[in-house]
């Protein structure tokens, strides 16, 4: 059995805080990647491109997202660029589809403290303080868990096996293809990475969660190909 983390390495972000910008851009440069795998799907994607696109501050600006910026920052490097998150309407889709009444009016009561321990905890992350912002994401997962226990069984478990799964699917790609060390680097938010490392060591499991889900496995999309797999 294989042990993926060997070619994976996962890169936890705040999203849109500036030290995650910082540590996307230093990640690409001293790991020199043949592949970049984003928390996205091809939809938000593309909205980031083009917002960023559309903008007048365009070259100038700071505020970019981290994926966006590990995609800048490989400049004319040869890597692959794949993105591995569920669709966000087959999200919003299994969400929809499994939530109960008590479940919204519960998340409705208790939404905006969630939103404060995410914008505590991407203060701490800003500060350096990193394992502190977690134990702030943390806390905001927990409070989703308890009043809706759908919407974080799809956000945070579902998309985990999602995204592990891709992760492999990518992995044997390039060995198969011939590359026998893969070097890939992926960016997911913090509170996703502990739970894709588990996925990764256990494939068996994977598999067996993925089918008690009913999540149907399609392969990630690859936005900027350098090799033919």
């Amino acid at each position: 059995m294989r042990n993926y983390l060997r070619y994976i390495k996962l890169l936890g972000t705040a999203h849109w805080s500036q030290r995650s910008i910082a540590d996307a851009a230093q990640a690409v440069n001293m790991t020199s990647p043949q592949a970049i795998c984003l928390e996205l799907d091809k939809r938000r994607f593309a909205h980031l491109r083009r917002t960023c696109f559309d903008c007048p501050r365009f070259g100038n600006c700071n505020r970019k997202c981290e994926f966006v910026a590990a995609v800048d920052a490989l400049g004319n490097q040869e890597a692959d660029i794949w993105l591995i998150d569920m669709d966000e309407h087959d999200i919003a889709r299994r969400v929809q589809s499994q939530a109960t009444l008590e479940e919204v009016v519960a998340w409705q009561r208790i939404e905006a403290y969630v939103a404060r321990y995410n914008q505590q905890g991407i203060r701490l992350w800003e500060e350096g303080l990193k394992q502190e912002a977690l134990a702030h994401f943390n806390g905001g997962t927990e409070l989703m868990c308890r009043a809706f226990p759908t919407l974080w069984r799809v956000l945070i478990q579902e998309r985990n096996l999602m995204m592990a799964a891709r992760l492999i699917f990518i992995t044997e790609q390039y060995i198969r293809g011939g590359i026998v060390e893969p070097n890939i680097l992926t960016l997911v938010g913090a509170a996703h990475v502990q739970g894709i490392k588990e996925l990764l060591t256990d494939p068996a499991r994977l598999a067996r969660s993925t089918e008690q889900t009913g999540i149907e496995f399609t392969p990630p999309a690859r936005i900027h190909r350098v090799r033919v797999l």
